[in-house]
């Protein structure tokens, strides 16, 4: 059987064909399904959402179908694509793994083969996982970490373990070093554990790009006065939102980065560290011409990515815990028992805003919580989300356009069931069901 914590997207006009690969996957153990009949925006959505895999065709009416593909290739960036193609359309299909496509499936689709593509394309997206953690264990692979200064994280993830053992290794270099990652992920945090790692005596000192002007930001890089190089002197200088930097700004930012032999650089001058952060794809911005090519590359030489709340779940426990913990001790009051049910609903929930949400979430509750069990209600906001995502069209399970109305209401029902572990309470909660409606309903659907 097929397994992948992460969707897959099916991109085929045709219901019919889509329905039948959403079946066939659903029957080899794969349901986080994204079914995709129109493609207006599937470039978009390929490059902004990670999938395990796609399954997709050339849209009808697509003159250019070669560059498509490429163009395909290029927005998917590291995610295994299988093409499926007209029988006399074999040519294009070669053409297609030279540019980068995983591998094609002629029409009509052969089910062992089209399963046995998909089991190579997880066990790749396994290799490039295991692949990443190795890139960052490279640095510091015989060696386990000697400080506890990223200890803030509460996180037992082996990915996030091996950012950490590779941000002590850089943490007394000199080195620009770029923090990448969606908003809410923690990259002042981890910032702010690298200067501790460095043992650096000056302080650490962050400031947001967003909106500067050039002005202001040649008055913050290179005044003598009232440069914040001199205000974080020997110390860590970190510039965060980097990426929304204007073109005329990306110039004075590219000066700093590149010293002119002869002229007096800050960086150099207060032996200050520098660290960048940003939370968009650079790839995107450069594409679109919204972002320098050799100033990235020049900050970019040491990188990170931070991962999102999302792909860490298994952290969960520890954060809610230490959340908890804080906000009750900010409110004095006494820490309450967490009802194991609340997790699931935590795992269930996409997150946009990844840490940072979730820290605002518990602090939330606590002030509304009174005495005894933290209550389930306070977190009904979360439970309304996931109904909502669940009745979306494109839904992350399945497209319902195409379903009768029974069908639709078993998708949902089933859907809800897989967000909440098989728990038919929640699965209830999230329906708008009572309990008992909901499993005299699975009754009738067993007979």
């Amino acid at each position: 059987m097929l397994n992948s914590e992460q969707p897959i997207l099916l991109a085929i006009e045709d219901d019919v064909i889509r329905k039948v690969l959403e079946l066939t996957f659903s029957l080899n153990g794969l349901h986080n399904i994204k079914q995709l009949g129109d493609f207006s925006n599937f470039h978009e959505l390929i490059s902004k959402q990670h999938f395990a895999f796609v399954v997709f065709e050339v849209p009808s009416g697509q003159a250019h179908r070669a560059d498509w593909i490429q163009q395909t290739v290029e927005r998917a960036q590291d995610i295994p694509l299988i093409l499926c193609l007209e029988t006399e359309q074999n040519q294009l299909g070669l053409e297609a793994i030279h540019a980068g496509v995983f591998d094609y499936l002629l029409k009509p689709i052969d089910t062992p083969r089209l399963i046995a593509t998909a089991t190579k394309a997880l066990e790749l997206l396994a290799l490039k996982r295991e692949n990443s953690i190795l890139k960052y264990k490279e640095i510091a692979a015989d060696k386990q970490r000697k400080t506890t200064c990223f200890a803030s994280f509460f996180s037992q993830d082996p990915v996030m373990d091996s950012i950490f053992r590779y941000c002590e290794a850089l943490a007394p270099s000199q080195e620009t070093l770029l923090l990448q990652g969606e908003p809410g992920v923690g990259k002042q945090t981890l910032a702010e554990s690298i200067h501790k790692a460095s043992g650096r005596p000056g302080p650490f000192l962050a400031q947001s790009l967003k909106g500067v002007n050039p002005g202001i930001l040649q008055e913050f890089l290179f005044s003598s006065q009232n440069s914040l190089f001199r205000q974080a002197q020997q110390g860590t200088l970190l510039f965060k939102d980097v990426d929304q930097l204007s073109a005329k700004c990306q110039t004075l930012f590219l000066r700093l980065v590149t010293p002119t032999p002869g002229t007096p650089n800050p960086l150099q001058e207060h032996q200050c560290r520098l660290l960048v952060a940003a939370g968009r794809d650079f790839r995107d911005l450069m594409e679109e011409g919204r972002f320098r090519r050799d100033l990235y590359h020049l900050i970019s030489a040491y990188s990170v990515m931070l991962p999102p709340l999302r792909q860490r779940k298994n952290d969960l426990r520890l954060l809610v815990e230490h959340f908890l913990m804080n906000a009750a001790r900010a409110q004095k009051k006494k820490k309450p028992t967490v009802p194991k049910e609340l997790y699931s609903i935590l795992k269930s929930y996409f997150f946009p805003g990844n840490v940072k949400e979730l820290k605002g979430l518990i602090e939330s509750a606590m002030e509304q919580h009174r005495q005894g069990m933290l209550s389930l209600a306070l977190f009904k906001p979360l439970l309304g989300e996931e109904v909502k995502q669940l009745k979306q069209p494109e839904g992350r399970l399945l497209t319902l356009s195409s379903l009768n109305l029974k069908d639709a209401k078993d998708a949902i029902i089933q859907a809800a069931l897989e967000q909440t572990n098989q728990n038919q309470t929640l699965a209830a909660e999230m329906l708008g069901f009572s309990r008992q409606a909901l499993s005299q309903y699975l009754k009738l659907q067993r007979l």
